[in-house]
């Protein structure tokens, strides 16, 4: 596709955690999923999240969860 930029893997971080993807056995009776729209119903869930940084070193960030729900 002619892409150039970089890709990046939460494989082995906590990010998956971190942005709610993932749950311990513990956390599935209480957690929420796509900012508290659906229960998980399992210990890893689809999400993907992109990051940018503008010219003057601002961070922007969107997420998307589910079926493409997404947020910003």
């Amino acid at each position: 596709m002619g892409w150039s930029f970089v890709w990046v893997s939460s494989s082995t971080s906590d990010f998956n955690y971190d942005y709610r993807v993932s749950f311990t056995p513990g956390e599935l009776r209480e957690a929420v999923f796509n900012f508290g729209t659906a229960a998980p119903e399992m210990s890893d869930r689809e999400g993907v999240s992109v990051f940018y940084r503008d010219e003057v070193g601002t961070i922007f960030h969107t997420s998307a969860y589910g079926h493409g729900e997404s947020t910003s």
